[in-house]
């Protein structure tokens, strides 16, 4: 068993105990966070409209403490609109290891370097399972650490967290590194007498910081799948759920309609064809690659394209283009090949406005898919294809 105990107090409220000795600690988190040697942490469950002011804050996190039955002064107490019955628990014992991560995730906001208002603070609303939250890190490690050490491997704890992210391909500006209102805190045997048997590092590179790192990784991945749904992975990665990409698709129809079909049926139609086609990961494989090529074209790290060409979506890059149309002829056959660009000049005529405002290689995935759907419909309808 690794150094952390997690206990269920109620549905809203999580404590987890430190269970080796002497603990010291390091924490971002406001209430009880800092340099110290809390050996407690409490993941208390809030509403995502919870407003209070700082010194209001510091007395509710003394109260929530008390009540879980733990001393406040070696407890840190953290608040997050994400569900804290759903943690993640992850052990790194064995070869020399002897650490536990426990991960409270929610995904919304999502933070990176490209955002406008980065002092404003954040106000949401959110209509998906992912919802608003915090990605909250607990780590517990069972040596003896320096100072220097401890915040090496804090370092290496928000590094993992980062990446996860990344993969995770939430969306913002530019590649996402978390959420506005992340919390790392991390417990571990402080050093007593001489640094001479405490580790002087826990980066990366050490057996300590990658099987941290490693746990940390696993488990905001492992969590982050389970909270996105179908519409959280398309706005992903084309910024547009499915409901969104079927309206766009309809915007298309209503140029080209077919007699005798309701626009109700003809939605509904989309829709399931849409569902079908996103079961085939070979189409994932296309969506994700435009998202890919769009973070790079806006950090200006595409050789030969700068991020002012990239963002002005210059004409010279013809590769965005080839991958829609790559991708409508893999799900339609060569009719929607034909079909994209018929709905490429649709969008260049603002027929598709929501596809047209994507950055430059989304777009493209986007009128592809669109117009690899709106072929099957026409194949269905027409007698041209399997209805199946």
């Amino acid at each position: 068993m690794g150094p952390l105990k997690p206990e269920l107090l109620d549905e809203d409220t999580l404590l987890v105990a430190f269970t080796r000795s002497n603990p010291a600690s390091l924490s971002t988190s406001f209430t009880g966070g800092g340099v110290g040697h809390a050996r407690y942490v409490v993941l208390r469950r809030i509403s995502e409209d919870f407003k209070a002011t700082p010194l209001e804050l510091i007395r509710l996190a003394r109260n929530t403490a008390s009540r879980a039955g733990v001393p406040p002064s070696e407890t840190v107490v953290i608040f997050t609109a994400a569900p804290v019955s759903d943690y993640v628990l992850k052990e790194s014992v064995g070869d020399g290891v002897d650490a536990s991560v426990l991960v409270v995730l929610g995904l919304r906001p999502p933070a990176c370097v490209e955002v406008r208002e980065a002092c404003e603070a954040p106000r949401i609303k959110t209509h998906s399972r992912s919802g608003a939250g915090t990605i909250s890190i607990v780590v517990g490690v069972g040596h003896s650490l320096t100072p220097a050490a401890a915040l090496d491997l804090l370092r290496t704890v928000v590094e993992a967290k980062a990446a996860a992210c990344s993969d995770l391909l939430l969306r913002c500006g530019s590649r996402a590194f978390g959420t506005v209102t992340d919390n790392v805190t991390l417990i571990y045997q402080g050093v007593s007498g001489s640094y001479g048997c405490a580790y002087p590092w826990a980066g990366p590179a050490t057996r300590v910081g990658h099987g941290v790192a490693k746990a940390v990784w696993e488990a905001v991945i492992e969590r982050g799948v389970k909270l996105l749904d179908i519409n959280d992975r398309l706005r992903s990665v084309i910024g547009l759920s499915v409901d969104e990409l079927v309206s766009e698709a309809m915007r298309a129809y209503g140029e080209a309609p077919v007699p005798g079909l309701s626009e109700g049926e003809v939605r509904v139609r989309l829709r399931k064809l849409l569902l079908k086609v996103l079961k085939d990961p070979n189409v994932w494989a296309f969506l994700i690659a435009a998202r890919e090529l769009d973070l790079h074209g806006v950090a200006g790290t595409i050789p030969g394209l700068s991020r002012e060409e990239f963002l002005r979506d210059t004409v010279k890059v013809v590769a965005d283009e080839l991958i829609g149309l790559a991708l409508a002829t893999y799900v339609a056959g060569a009719k929607a090949m034909f079909s994209t660009y018929w709905v490429e000049r649709l969008k260049v005529k603002d027929v598709l406005r929501g596809v047209k405002t994507l950055p430059m290689f989304e777009d493209d995935v986007a009128s592809a898919l669109a117009a690899s759907i709106l072929t099957l419909l026409y194949n269905e309808v027409l007698g041209d294809g399997d209805s199946s």
